[in-house]
Protein backbone atom coordinates (compact mmCIF):
# COMPACT_ATOMS: atom_id res chain seq x y z
CA UNK A 1 0.00 0.00 0.00
CA UNK A 2 1.36 3.27 -1.09
CA UNK A 3 0.82 6.18 1.17
CA UNK A 4 0.36 9.51 -0.53
CA UNK A 5 1.47 12.46 1.29
CA UNK A 6 -0.18 15.80 0.97
CA UNK A 7 2.69 17.13 -1.06
CA UNK A 8 2.38 14.32 -3.55
CA UNK A 9 -1.34 14.88 -3.95
CA UNK A 10 -0.74 18.58 -4.50
CA UNK A 11 1.86 17.87 -7.15
CA UNK A 12 -0.42 15.43 -8.98
CA UNK A 13 -3.30 17.89 -8.94
CA UNK A 14 -1.07 20.68 -10.18
CA UNK A 15 0.21 18.57 -13.08
CA UNK A 16 -3.35 17.57 -14.00
CA UNK A 17 -4.59 21.14 -13.93
CA UNK A 18 -1.61 22.38 -15.95
CA UNK A 19 -2.09 19.61 -18.51
CA UNK A 20 -5.78 20.41 -18.82
CA UNK A 21 -5.18 24.10 -19.35
CA UNK A 22 -2.38 23.34 -21.83
CA UNK A 23 -4.71 21.12 -23.85
CA UNK A 24 -7.44 23.76 -23.79
CA UNK A 25 -5.01 26.44 -24.95
CA UNK A 26 -3.80 24.15 -27.75
CA UNK A 27 -7.39 23.47 -28.80
CA UNK A 28 -8.28 27.17 -28.83
CA UNK A 29 -5.16 27.98 -30.86
CA UNK A 30 -5.93 25.25 -33.36
CA UNK A 31 -9.48 26.53 -33.86
CA UNK A 32 -8.27 30.10 -34.34
CA UNK A 33 -5.64 28.93 -36.81
CA UNK A 34 -8.23 27.08 -38.92
CA UNK A 35 -10.49 30.12 -38.94
CA UNK A 36 -7.61 32.31 -40.11
CA UNK A 37 -6.69 29.86 -42.85
CA UNK A 38 -10.28 29.71 -44.09
CA UNK A 39 -10.51 33.51 -44.07
CA UNK A 40 -7.34 33.78 -46.13
CA UNK A 41 -8.64 31.24 -48.63
CA UNK A 42 -11.86 33.18 -49.05
CA UNK A 43 -9.92 36.42 -49.50
CA UNK A 44 -7.60 35.18 -52.22
CA UNK A 45 -10.18 33.10 -54.05
CA UNK A 46 -11.10 34.61 -57.50
CA UNK A 47 -14.67 35.91 -57.56
CA UNK A 48 -17.06 33.92 -59.71
CA UNK A 49 -17.81 35.45 -63.13
CA UNK A 50 -20.78 37.74 -63.07
CA UNK A 51 -23.80 36.40 -64.83
CA UNK A 52 -24.39 38.43 -68.03
CA UNK A 53 -27.76 40.10 -67.99
CA UNK A 54 -28.85 41.65 -71.32
CA UNK A 55 -29.88 45.27 -70.88
CA UNK A 56 -31.32 47.90 -73.18
CA UNK A 57 -29.87 51.38 -73.65
CA UNK A 58 -31.00 53.89 -71.06
CA UNK A 59 -33.33 55.65 -73.45
CA UNK A 60 -35.40 52.47 -73.84
CA UNK A 61 -35.57 51.85 -70.07
CA UNK A 62 -37.32 55.11 -69.29
CA UNK A 63 -40.82 54.84 -67.82
CA UNK A 64 -42.26 56.78 -70.74
CA UNK A 65 -41.08 54.08 -73.12
CA UNK A 66 -42.43 51.13 -71.14
CA UNK A 67 -45.85 51.67 -72.65
CA UNK A 68 -44.57 51.76 -76.23
CA UNK A 69 -46.19 49.07 -78.31
CA UNK A 70 -45.86 47.59 -81.74
CA UNK A 71 -48.98 47.11 -83.82
CA UNK A 72 -49.09 44.74 -86.76
CA UNK A 73 -52.10 44.65 -88.99
CA UNK A 74 -53.34 41.11 -89.52
CA UNK A 75 -54.87 39.81 -92.68
CA UNK A 76 -58.22 39.18 -90.94
CA UNK A 77 -58.43 42.59 -89.35
CA UNK A 78 -60.55 44.74 -91.66
CA UNK A 79 -60.05 47.91 -89.65
CA UNK A 80 -56.25 47.69 -89.47
CA UNK A 81 -54.21 49.71 -91.95
CA UNK A 82 -51.32 48.26 -93.92
CA UNK A 83 -48.77 49.83 -91.65
CA UNK A 84 -46.49 48.90 -88.79
CA UNK A 85 -46.32 51.81 -86.38
CA UNK A 86 -43.71 51.76 -83.66
CA UNK A 87 -44.00 54.47 -81.03
CA UNK A 88 -40.62 55.57 -79.72
CA UNK A 89 -39.23 58.56 -77.85
CA UNK A 90 -42.64 60.12 -77.32
CA UNK A 91 -43.16 60.79 -81.04
CA UNK A 92 -45.78 58.29 -82.24
CA UNK A 93 -46.72 60.33 -85.28
CA UNK A 94 -43.18 60.73 -86.61
CA UNK A 95 -43.19 59.60 -90.29
CA UNK A 96 -39.75 58.07 -89.83
CA UNK A 97 -41.32 55.50 -87.46
CA UNK A 98 -43.89 54.33 -90.00
CA UNK A 99 -43.12 51.33 -92.18
CA UNK A 100 -45.50 50.97 -95.08
CA UNK A 101 -46.42 47.57 -96.50
CA UNK A 102 -46.87 47.31 -100.25
CA UNK A 103 -49.27 45.00 -102.08
CA UNK A 104 -46.75 42.13 -102.10
CA UNK A 105 -46.43 42.23 -98.33
CA UNK A 106 -42.91 43.66 -98.38
CA UNK A 107 -42.01 46.51 -96.11
CA UNK A 108 -40.77 49.77 -97.54
CA UNK A 109 -38.20 51.03 -95.07
CA UNK A 110 -37.65 54.79 -94.91
CA UNK A 111 -34.26 55.94 -96.08
CA UNK A 112 -31.88 56.84 -93.22
CA UNK A 113 -31.20 60.53 -92.74
CA UNK A 114 -28.61 60.38 -90.00
CA UNK A 115 -25.52 60.82 -92.18
CA UNK A 116 -23.79 64.17 -92.26
CA UNK A 117 -23.08 65.02 -95.92
CA UNK A 118 -21.35 67.87 -97.73
CA UNK A 119 -20.18 69.06 -101.13
CA UNK A 120 -16.67 70.49 -101.27
CA UNK A 121 -15.17 72.83 -103.86
CA UNK A 122 -11.63 74.22 -104.10
CA UNK A 123 -11.37 77.91 -104.98
CA UNK A 124 -7.94 78.54 -106.46
CA UNK A 125 -8.89 82.02 -107.73
CA UNK A 126 -11.41 84.61 -106.52
CA UNK A 127 -13.29 84.32 -109.83
CA UNK A 128 -14.25 80.72 -108.98
CA UNK A 129 -16.49 82.09 -106.23
CA UNK A 130 -19.01 82.81 -108.98
CA UNK A 131 -18.97 79.16 -110.02
CA UNK A 132 -19.46 78.13 -106.38
CA UNK A 133 -22.43 80.46 -106.08
CA UNK A 134 -23.95 78.96 -109.23
CA UNK A 135 -23.35 75.47 -107.80
CA UNK A 136 -25.19 76.31 -104.58
CA UNK A 137 -28.01 77.90 -106.54
CA UNK A 138 -28.34 74.87 -108.84
CA UNK A 139 -28.69 72.45 -105.90
CA UNK A 140 -31.07 74.78 -104.01
CA UNK A 141 -28.87 74.87 -100.93
CA UNK A 142 -30.77 76.85 -98.32
CA UNK A 143 -29.40 78.39 -95.10
CA UNK A 144 -28.74 75.91 -92.30
CA UNK A 145 -31.52 77.34 -90.16
CA UNK A 146 -34.10 76.68 -92.88
CA UNK A 147 -33.02 73.12 -93.76
CA UNK A 148 -30.68 71.64 -91.13
CA UNK A 149 -30.86 68.14 -92.67
CA UNK A 150 -29.57 69.11 -96.12
CA UNK A 151 -25.94 68.64 -97.27
CA UNK A 152 -23.58 71.52 -96.53
CA UNK A 153 -21.28 73.24 -99.01
CA UNK A 154 -17.61 73.52 -97.97
CA UNK A 155 -15.41 75.98 -99.89
CA UNK A 156 -11.63 75.67 -99.59
CA UNK A 157 -9.68 78.85 -100.31
CA UNK A 158 -6.10 80.07 -99.69
CA UNK A 159 -5.74 81.78 -96.32
CA UNK A 160 -3.68 84.50 -98.06
CA UNK A 161 -6.93 85.95 -99.41
CA UNK A 162 -7.58 87.36 -95.94
CA UNK A 163 -4.35 89.38 -95.91
CA UNK A 164 -4.19 90.66 -99.50
CA UNK A 165 -5.59 94.18 -99.80
CA UNK A 166 -6.21 94.28 -103.55
CA UNK A 167 -9.62 95.31 -104.84
CA UNK A 168 -10.20 91.81 -106.20
CA UNK A 169 -9.60 90.07 -102.88
CA UNK A 170 -11.61 92.64 -100.95
CA UNK A 171 -14.49 92.03 -103.35
CA UNK A 172 -14.05 88.27 -102.89
CA UNK A 173 -14.27 88.52 -99.09
CA UNK A 174 -17.36 90.70 -99.36
CA UNK A 175 -19.03 88.22 -101.70
CA UNK A 176 -18.10 85.35 -99.36
CA UNK A 177 -20.09 87.02 -96.59
CA UNK A 178 -23.07 87.26 -98.94
CA UNK A 179 -22.80 83.56 -99.79
CA UNK A 180 -22.62 82.63 -96.12
CA UNK A 181 -25.86 84.48 -95.42
CA UNK A 182 -27.66 83.12 -98.49
CA UNK A 183 -26.63 79.45 -98.64
CA UNK A 184 -25.50 76.69 -96.32
CA UNK A 185 -21.79 77.45 -96.88
CA UNK A 186 -18.75 76.68 -94.73
CA UNK A 187 -15.58 78.60 -95.65
CA UNK A 188 -12.37 76.75 -94.81
CA UNK A 189 -9.12 78.72 -95.21
CA UNK A 190 -6.07 76.63 -96.16
CA UNK A 191 -2.51 77.50 -95.18
CA UNK A 192 0.09 76.44 -97.72
CA UNK A 193 2.43 73.71 -96.48
CA UNK A 194 6.11 74.65 -96.27
CA UNK A 195 8.24 72.74 -98.74
CA UNK A 196 5.46 72.63 -101.32
CA UNK A 197 6.36 75.92 -102.94
CA UNK A 198 6.38 74.34 -106.40
CA UNK A 199 2.96 72.74 -105.97
CA UNK A 200 -0.07 74.36 -107.56
CA UNK A 201 -2.67 76.18 -105.51
CA UNK A 202 -5.19 73.46 -106.25
CA UNK A 203 -2.76 70.80 -104.93
CA UNK A 204 -2.47 72.67 -101.64
CA UNK A 205 -6.25 72.87 -101.38
CA UNK A 206 -6.77 69.18 -102.17
CA UNK A 207 -4.13 68.24 -99.60
CA UNK A 208 -6.42 69.72 -96.97
CA UNK A 209 -8.91 66.93 -97.69
CA UNK A 210 -6.52 64.38 -96.19
CA UNK A 211 -5.02 66.52 -93.43
CA UNK A 212 -8.26 67.66 -91.81
CA UNK A 213 -10.46 65.63 -89.45
CA UNK A 214 -13.79 66.51 -91.02
CA UNK A 215 -17.00 66.37 -89.04
CA UNK A 216 -18.93 64.91 -91.97
CA UNK A 217 -19.54 61.26 -92.82
CA UNK A 218 -19.13 61.79 -96.55
CA UNK A 219 -18.08 64.65 -98.85
CA UNK A 220 -18.22 64.91 -102.65
CA UNK A 221 -15.46 66.96 -104.28
CA UNK A 222 -16.01 68.47 -107.74
CA UNK A 223 -13.45 70.52 -109.63
CA UNK A 224 -14.22 74.11 -110.46
CA UNK A 225 -15.20 75.99 -112.48
CA UNK A 226 -18.14 73.87 -113.53
CA UNK A 227 -21.91 73.70 -113.76
CA UNK A 228 -24.51 71.20 -112.60
CA UNK A 229 -26.59 69.75 -115.44
CA UNK A 230 -28.40 67.00 -113.53
CA UNK A 231 -29.13 68.00 -109.95
CA UNK A 232 -30.58 64.63 -108.92
CA UNK A 233 -27.57 62.66 -110.15
CA UNK A 234 -25.18 64.93 -108.28
CA UNK A 235 -27.22 64.48 -105.10
CA UNK A 236 -27.33 60.72 -105.63
CA UNK A 237 -23.55 60.56 -106.09
CA UNK A 238 -23.16 62.04 -102.61
CA UNK A 239 -25.77 59.98 -100.78
CA UNK A 240 -25.40 56.73 -102.75
CA UNK A 241 -25.17 53.66 -100.52
CA UNK A 242 -23.41 51.46 -103.13
CA UNK A 243 -20.01 52.99 -102.41
CA UNK A 244 -17.85 49.98 -103.24
CA UNK A 245 -19.45 49.62 -106.66
CA UNK A 246 -18.98 53.26 -107.63
CA UNK A 247 -15.80 54.26 -105.77
CA UNK A 248 -12.32 52.79 -105.29
CA UNK A 249 -9.34 53.85 -103.12
CA UNK A 250 -7.34 56.78 -104.49
CA UNK A 251 -4.28 56.01 -106.65
CA UNK A 252 -1.80 58.04 -108.73
CA UNK A 253 -3.97 57.38 -111.77
CA UNK A 254 -6.27 60.19 -110.67
CA UNK A 255 -3.69 62.81 -111.71
CA UNK A 256 -2.87 66.21 -110.26
CA UNK A 257 -6.22 67.78 -111.21
CA UNK A 258 -8.92 65.22 -110.35
CA UNK A 259 -12.37 66.02 -111.64
CA UNK A 260 -14.29 64.29 -108.86
CA UNK A 261 -13.42 62.62 -105.54
CA UNK A 262 -15.33 61.23 -102.61
CA UNK A 263 -14.15 61.52 -99.02
CA UNK A 264 -15.57 58.98 -96.59
CA UNK A 265 -14.86 58.88 -92.88
CA UNK A 266 -14.01 55.16 -92.83
CA UNK A 267 -12.17 54.82 -96.17
CA UNK A 268 -10.64 58.25 -96.76
CA UNK A 269 -10.30 59.63 -100.30
CA UNK A 270 -11.88 57.61 -103.10
CA UNK A 271 -11.93 58.05 -106.88
CA UNK A 272 -14.83 57.14 -109.17
CA UNK A 273 -15.02 53.86 -111.00
CA UNK A 274 -17.30 52.36 -113.64
CA UNK A 275 -20.40 54.35 -114.50
CA UNK A 276 -19.62 56.95 -111.85
CA UNK A 277 -16.71 58.20 -113.99
CA UNK A 278 -19.17 59.37 -116.63
CA UNK A 279 -20.90 61.74 -114.27
CA UNK A 280 -18.35 64.52 -114.91
CA UNK A 281 -17.69 65.71 -118.46
CA UNK A 282 -16.20 68.76 -120.16
CA UNK A 283 -17.47 71.40 -122.53
CA UNK A 284 -16.54 70.62 -126.14
CA UNK A 285 -15.69 74.22 -126.94
CA UNK A 286 -13.00 74.28 -124.23
CA UNK A 287 -11.00 71.36 -125.54
CA UNK A 288 -11.11 69.23 -122.38
CA UNK A 289 -11.48 65.45 -122.33
CA UNK A 290 -13.16 63.22 -119.83
CA UNK A 291 -10.11 60.98 -119.44
CA UNK A 292 -6.55 61.82 -120.36
CA UNK A 293 -5.59 60.38 -123.74
CA UNK A 294 -9.17 59.85 -124.85
CA UNK A 295 -11.05 61.90 -127.41
CA UNK A 296 -13.88 63.93 -126.01
CA UNK A 297 -17.38 63.00 -127.14
CA UNK A 298 -20.12 65.57 -127.34
CA UNK A 299 -22.10 66.17 -124.17
CA UNK A 300 -25.23 64.67 -125.68
CA UNK A 301 -23.34 61.41 -126.23
CA UNK A 302 -22.28 60.93 -122.61
CA UNK A 303 -24.18 60.67 -119.39
CA UNK A 304 -22.92 63.93 -117.90
CA UNK A 305 -24.32 65.46 -114.73
CA UNK A 306 -21.56 68.03 -114.09
CA UNK A 307 -19.66 69.85 -116.83
CA UNK A 308 -16.21 71.43 -116.41
CA UNK A 309 -14.86 74.58 -118.04
CA UNK A 310 -11.29 75.69 -118.66
CA UNK A 311 -10.43 79.22 -117.52
CA UNK A 312 -7.37 79.35 -119.76
CA UNK A 313 -9.18 78.92 -123.06
CA UNK A 314 -11.13 81.83 -124.45
CA UNK A 315 -13.82 81.22 -127.06
CA UNK A 316 -15.48 83.61 -129.46
CA UNK A 317 -19.25 83.99 -129.39
CA UNK A 318 -19.52 81.81 -132.49
CA UNK A 319 -17.45 79.03 -130.91
CA UNK A 320 -19.32 78.99 -127.61
CA UNK A 321 -21.47 75.93 -127.07
CA UNK A 322 -24.98 76.11 -125.72
CA UNK A 323 -23.76 74.77 -122.39
CA UNK A 324 -21.02 77.42 -122.13
CA UNK A 325 -23.49 80.18 -122.95
CA UNK A 326 -25.82 78.84 -120.28
CA UNK A 327 -22.93 78.76 -117.82
CA UNK A 328 -21.88 82.35 -118.51
CA UNK A 329 -25.48 83.47 -118.17
CA UNK A 330 -25.67 81.76 -114.79
CA UNK A 331 -22.45 83.43 -113.64
CA UNK A 332 -23.80 86.82 -114.65
CA UNK A 333 -26.91 86.26 -112.56
CA UNK A 334 -24.96 84.87 -109.61
CA UNK A 335 -22.35 87.60 -109.14
CA UNK A 336 -22.71 90.35 -111.70
CA UNK A 337 -21.41 93.63 -110.32
CA UNK A 338 -19.40 91.97 -107.55
CA UNK A 339 -16.05 92.75 -109.20
CA UNK A 340 -15.19 89.11 -109.86
CA UNK A 341 -16.28 88.38 -113.43
CA UNK A 342 -13.80 88.55 -116.34
CA UNK A 343 -14.17 91.76 -118.30
CA UNK A 344 -14.69 93.90 -115.23
CA UNK A 345 -12.09 96.14 -113.68
CA UNK A 346 -10.49 93.24 -111.80
CA UNK A 347 -9.29 91.43 -114.92
CA UNK A 348 -5.66 92.56 -114.53
CA UNK A 349 -5.58 91.51 -110.87
CA UNK A 350 -7.11 88.15 -111.74
CA UNK A 351 -4.14 87.23 -113.94
CA UNK A 352 -1.74 87.94 -111.10
CA UNK A 353 -3.32 85.44 -108.69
Amino acid sequence: MVLLTSSTVSAVLSVAIISLFTFLLFLVGYVLQQQSVNSLREAIRAPPPAKHTPTLPARFREPDNETDTLFLAGEDDEEAEDQIVQFMDGAPTDPSNIIEIDETGRSQLPSPSTESLAYILALSQPATLCSAALFAQSLSLAPLEARPDQPRLVLLYPSTWETVTSALHMAALSFMRDLHDTYSVIFHPVEFVKGWEDASTNSHLLGELQRTMWEFDRMLYLRTPGMVLDQERVREALRSSSLRKAWTPLTNAVGAEPEMLLWERKRGLLMPRGEMRRMVGSDKSNGLSIQEGESEPALEEVDTAYVLFDRAVQSTEAEKSEVLQRYESGLAQACKGKGLLPGEEDRVDLKRV
